[in-house]
Order: C-alpha cells, then structure tokens, then sequence
C-alpha cells in the first residue's frame, strides 16, 4: 500500500512541477519585449497594411481589431493564470495532508530546485517569457 502511494505522489510531483516550473529563460533579461500592446498592435497593422496594401480606413479599424483581440486575449490568460495557481494551491493543500512537514519540506525543496535547472516552460518561446512566467517572476 506505501508503494502505491508513493508512486501517486511520485507521479503528482513530476506532473505539476512541469506545470509550475520556470523556463530557464524566465529568470533572465527583462519581460516581454512585445509586452505593450499598443507597440504590438502598430506593429503588427503596420505588416498587414505593407502586405495587403490597405487604406488608412482600413489600417485604423485593424487596429481596432488587434487591440480588442489582445485585450480579450490577456484576460484569458489572467483567468488561466489566476486557475493554474489555485489548482496548486488546492494540490499543495492535499499533498500536506498526506505527506510529514520533513516530507513537505523536502517537496518544496524539490520544486525550487527543479525552477532552478531551467526546466522549460512550453508557454515561453524564443528567449521571451510567457505571461504567466512573467507573472511568477513578479510574484518573487
């Protein structure tokens, strides 16, 4: 019966450490570079009105478009963030009641050095970081 449940727990740790491991990237350099909106919103209208020749009418309502897209798409990732902390929080909380503080230590330990070896985040990609790494190197 200990080995069973030790190999959950096992389990569990090597699932959510993935989830909640920062990138190697994460605790380098400064946050996104495209991080502000209105930068990336100019950006990418500019490349659509070169590429498909538009109108200046045309340019401002794709604009408009982009910053609607990127506003709705920033508050899915806050929500997003906001439920994967909770999630292991909830996680953590049933873990404690499993495992004794030496044991819990031990786990803390062990996710602290799993972030430190640059496990890699699949949300942050060529050498800038996701929101949500974004956000945890915040909460630091």
């Amino acid at each position: 019966m200990k080995k069973i449940i030790g190999l959950i727990v096992a389990g569990l740790l090597i699932s959510s450490s993935q989830v909640f491991a920062h990138c190697g990237k994460c605790g380098v350099g400064d946050a996104h570079p495209e991080s502000d909106v209105s930068a990336m919103v100019t950006k990418k209208s500019d490349m659509l009105a070169k590429e498909l020749k538009l109108s200046d009418e045309q340019k401002t309502k794709v604009q408009a478009i982009l910053k609607e897209k990127m506003d709705k798409k920033a508050k899915i990732m806050d929500e997003k963030h906001a439920a994967m902390t909770s999630l292991h929080e909830e996680f953590k909380a049933k873990l404690g009641t499993v495992l004794t503080p030496e044991q819990m230590k031990n786990w803390e330990a062990m996710m602290d050095k799993s972030s430190e070896k640059g496990v890699k985040c699949p949300m942050c990609k060529d050498g800038k970081m996701c929101k949500m790494c974004q956000l945890k190197k915040a909460d630091k």
